[in-house]
């Protein structure tokens, strides 16, 4: 993993590209803060992970709301 300013990223910009190629992950720095991160495209990812669904899962036993207020009855 390579970190590089956004200057350095503008004025090298194909040597980044290249190592991206090469399989390398490069973090985007503003002001030594990460901002964003350059990887190597993947084909087999038809959606960014913020836009893909989420499935949800149902969990056996009692409800979360009752089991805090049954451990807050016995603390009394």
């Amino acid at each position: 993993m390579t970190q590089v300013t956004i200057r350095e990223l503008t004025h090298g910009f194909s040597g980044y590209i290249k190592a991206v190629k090469r399989g390398e992950k490069i973090v985007i720095l503003e002001r030594r803060t990460p901002v964003a991160d350059l990887i190597p495209h993947n084909e087999n990812l038809a959606q960014p992970g913020w836009k893909r669904p989420i499935s949800k899962i149902k969990v056996k036993g009692i409800k979360l709301s009752s089991a805090v207020s049954k451990i807050r009855d016995e603390e009394r």
